[in-house]
């Protein structure tokens, strides 16, 4: 899944056109969207039908934490993170693999990664109804509850003669379906069921869905049995409540209809849209699978077809009706991009995907098509392109703390050292091995032995990656010590709930981990030593005497932590400045894939576009000499 998100950001679109993202969109659980969109420098946005931010409104959906009372808001608050810490660590091996391997990006920690969308405030659409679940008091301004979705007008749909025959005969029934659920035992689902609307007296349409409801079993007279129905066309059409999973789709679905609902959640959200629809009267408490029988399902029907049921499913629909959730992301969605920093500097109509490094024109940005034309007109070449970088993702953050942390990078070069002198060690021996067989062999009249021994004991693949990785490691010692020093004393105020921490800057070359070097001097000892009274200050105004007191305690704690950073970031910023800087000039001497596209991008453009697109990107270029 992870390979195959980065995949999807580059490979060629329909009849082989070129493609390469500008911007990825992507639900929290896709886990690749973040480390995708740092290594392509584009915006992220997170769309979702479910709450996947931390509030203290309501728990996490995965979780089933059901708090009340004082302790309330911090048991849901905690939620989120637990569940982010346990997606964290679940991923870990595979996230790391893709960052390291695939990106080539520094591998991340199990608790930076923990709530990284969060820390990094990327901009986030919920698709739901805000009346049913209004927006949390403490979501900040990059958060939007949109709304759900208004499905596309259905294509032209011939229902089965049963259905309308059976819809036709009598009372409006209910519909009862679990779509992509399958249920381990689908005959006993069924006999529950049937006995279920006995028991309430009611004709219901039942979907078989994935767990093919039905197919053992003869149905009675109040029952349809049908395949895939269309919900809206359905849900218009003779029925009077609805009784399903709870996935968002059916849930909204039901309720835009104006139908009262029976939610049975198996796993996963639906305990969440089930409380939220009990909640809002439009149908009883969800019972879960579990705990489902014949006659609490037909209470639970009765419920829901009562009046009071009724009239706030009917409610809800109104409202509901007023929404266009597509519609309402597409606004949040396109006013969360930097367009300022993504135009083209010659075509502003066009995306800027290359940076030009010239010295008469350095920084001017560039589309894949203004790129092209200018490529063909021999204005540049192409060893003057590099990537250009709408957005940054400061995703690696380094420890939590300065010590274990310096302490683990001290281990791992260690450990890498070693493993590289055994990596030698095994090249020698296996050439060792080879040289006494090579001796046992009786001697040839042509000498070709002198040849197998000559080229045996050259250097083995093993042998050349121990040394590599013998040298490399020395090398990069004094970086990964003072950068850990650094990064894990800048870090290690936010344990005490620091709120005066800053944001760390990405180092993505010589240049920005000189300027990060810099500011880790000045705004580290100033932050320190003005720390000892903004702390207290702020502890005092926004918590009484106890937050003073926490204020103090805060400032005691965070001013050595931040001048130490001031004496380790001259040294591990630059360094790591460095080490990006050589890593780039490396991979830089092999176009990567996404830099291919890129180019087949603007050449697919250039032979599509008309003279007049042509002129005005050259008109743009002779005008910037002027």
């Amino acid at each position: 899944m992870l390979s195959g998100c980065w995949q999807a950001c580059f490979e060629p679109q329909e009849h082989e056109r070129p493609f390469v993202a500008d911007a990825v969109i992507a639900n929290p659980p896709a886990f690749a969207h973040v480390h995708c969109a740092e290594k392509l420098g584009i915006p992220l946005h997170v769309v979702f039908t479910m709450p996947w931010t931390p509030t203290k409104s309501f728990a996490h959906p995965l979780t089933r934490t059901r708090a009340s009372g004082i302790g309330a808001g911090a048991a849901n608050l905690t939620s989120y993170h637990m569940m982010d810490l346990v997606l964290a660590q679940g991923t870990r091996s595979p996230v790391n693999k893709l960052r390291r391997r695939t990106l080539d990006l520094e591998p991340i920690d199990v608790t930076y990664a923990a709530g990284l969308l969060d820390r990094l405030e990327i901009p986030t659409t919920y698709l739901w109804p805000p009346c049913l679940v209004p927006k949390p008091p403490d979501w900040g301004d990059h958060i939007t509850v949109a709304g759900a979705c208004t499905p596309a007008p259905a294509i032209r749909f011939d229902p089965p003669s049963t259905l309308v025959k059976f819809l036709k005969a009598g009372p409006p029934a209910v519909y009862i379906g679990f779509g992509s659920i399958v249920d381990s035992d689908s005959t006993a689902l069924t006999d529950l069921i049937l006995k279920a609307t006995e028991l309430a007296g009611t004709r219901a349409v039942v979907s078989r869905g994935w767990s093919q409801l039905g197919t053992s079993t003869e149905m009675p007279g109040h029952i349809c049995l049908v395949d895939d129905v269309p919900h809206e066309w359905l849900f218009q059409n003779h029925i009077a409540g609805v009784v399903h999973h709870g996935g968002a789709e059916t849930t909204f679905a039901g309720l835009r209809a104006g139908l009262p609902t029976v939610i049975i959640p198996f796993f996963g959200d639906q305990y969440f849209w089930g409380d939220v629809v009990h909640k809002a009267g439009a149908g009883p408490a969800p019972i879960s699978r579990k705990d489902l029988n014949a006659r609490n399902l037909a209470e639970a029907i009765i419920a829901a077809l009562s009046g009071s049921c009724r009239a706030a499913a009917t409610s809800l629909a109104a409202k509901l009706k007023t929404e266009d959730g597509a519609a309402n992301f597409a606004t949040s969605f396109h006013a969360s991009l930097p367009l300022s920093a993504m135009r083209c500097s010659l075509d502003p109509s066009r995306a800027a995907v290359w940076q030009l490094s010239s010295r008469s024109k350095g920084g001017l940005r560039l589309s894949t098509f203004a790129a092209s034309v200018l490529l063909k007109e021999r204005y540049i070449g192409i060893t003057k392109l590099v990537r250009y970088r709408a957005t940054e993702y400061n995703a690696v953050n380094g420890p939590r703390e300065p010590f274990a942390g310096s302490t683990l990078a001290v281990t791992k070069d260690i450990y890498g050292v070693f493993k590289g002198f055994g990596e030698i060690g095994a090249g020698i021996d296996r050439n060792i091995r080879k040289l006494d067989q090579i001796g046992r062999k009786p001697p040839l009249v042509d000498d070709s032995s002198s040849m197998e021994r000559t080229q045996a004991v050259k250097p083995t693949k093993s042998a050349r990656t121990g040394g590599v990785r013998v040298v490399s490691t020395i090398l990069r010692m004094p970086m990964t010590f003072s950068l850990a020093l650094a990064r894990g004393a800048h870090n290690a105020p936010r344990l005490l709930n620091d709120p005066l921490v800053r944001e760390p800057d990405a180092i993505t070359g010589i240049t920005s981990g000189l300027i990060a070097g810099c500011k880790g001097i000045v705004l580290g000892t100033y932050d320190g030593v003005t720390g000892l009274v903004t702390q207290p200050y702020v502890g005092a105004r926004d918590g009484g005497v106890v937050g003073g007191v926490l204020g103090i305690g805060k400032g005691l704690v965070g001013a050595p932590m931040k001048l130490f950073e001031a004496m380790a970031a001259p040294v591990g910023y630059p360094l790591k400045g460095i080490e990006v800087e050589i890593s780039q000039a490396i991979a830089r001497r092999h176009r990567d894939p996404v830099d291919t596209a890129r180019i087949a991008q603007g050449e697919w453009e250039y032979h599509g576009a008309t003279e007049d697109d042509r002129q005005k990107v050259l008109t743009a270029w002779r005008a910037q000499s002027m």
